[in-house]
């Protein structure tokens, strides 16, 4: 080969290397500047010839923009980053960077680890959403509350627990915070704590609790899972072990997954009812 032309082709190689690679900003920069100028993703989307999921995913990190997309996609942002240079962090932001740290934290496996899990319930936007589907709950039966239950003594809550107080702290922004529980036929005893005991507990603190049947939720064919759906974007499904102990915490997001247990929610919350009336039907 030619050297001038081994060289050209060289350069044109390193070139396009350097082409495919162009840094991008963050993902929550990415958001930041389409909404500071007014577009939308679907008019993003239309513009560079993609689906409205793929910008989505751009913005979330969950996948990133390839050739010949990458390269309009990036002069667009710089542009934008002209026009709308970034603000002070807001609480909203700060909490929309803690949730993708929790992304980062959770293993190939999607197993969130526990504290990711945790702060979870903080760095939610809008809403959590619970299916509680098991006969019993170990960590449950552990506490002195439920041992009190079952020795048909008093229990006394403390109302002013840090998990109270927390749960309190997040309706107070407007978030909400809504469980379904499942009742058998005959119920165990953990399931009778959790009716006439642990829900009214979770309704001090802000929560929206209520009840299905087993009949019922097998009759919507509900999956017999227990998971929260986080903002209708994340579920995190818990893993039990054979001795109803939790064993893992696994993260779904992928959008066609998590739309199917939003539509678990759907229609569970349709059919729920509240603390009293399922403590009426048992007659308890």
């Amino acid at each position: 080969m030619p050297e001038p032309t081994k060289r050209s082709e060289l350069l044109s190689a390193i070139d396009s290397l350097l082409e495919s690679a162009s840094p991008l900003p963050v993902p929550t920069e990415r958001r930041r500047l389409r909404e500071a100028h007014g577009f939308t993703q679907e008019q993003l989307a239309r513009a560079l010839r993609v689906r409205r999921p793929t910008v989505s995913a751009w913005e979330s990190g969950k996948a990133e923009p390839r050739q010949p997309e990458r390269e309009a996609y990036g002069r667009l942002l710089g542009r934008l980053a002209e026009l709308h240079s970034a603000a002070p962090a807001t609480p909203e932001r700060r909490r929309e960077d803690a949730a993708a740290s929790v992304a980062q934290e959770s293993s190939p496996g999607r197993t969130v680890t526990p504290t990711a899990y945790e702060r979870m319930f903080t760095t939610l936007r809008h809403s959590a959403w619970r299916l509680e589907s098991r006969s019993r709950y170990a960590w449950h039966e552990r506490r002195p509350e439920y041992r009190a239950f079952a020795d048909g003594r008093h229990v006394d809550w403390d109302v002013q627990s840090e998990w109270c107080r927390n749960r309190r702290a997040q309706t107070a922004l407007g978030k909400r915070f809504e469980r379904v529980r499942v009742i058998d036929d005959p119920y165990t005893e953990c399931q009778l704590y959790l009716l006439l005991q642990n829900s009214p507990r979770n309704a001090v603190a802000g929560e929206d609790v209520r009840f299905l049947t087993r009949a019922e939720a097998d009759e919507l064919e509900l999956p017999r899972e227990d998971f929260w759906i986080f903002d209708a974007r994340t579920v995190a499904r818990l893993r039990f072990d054979d001795r109803d102990e939790t064993d893992g915490i696994e993260l779904i997001t992928d959008p066609a997954e998590v739309l199917r247990y939003a539509q678990v929610r759907e229609a569970a919350w349709h059919r729920a009812v509240s603390q009293e009336r399922m403590a009426d039907t048992l007659g308890v």
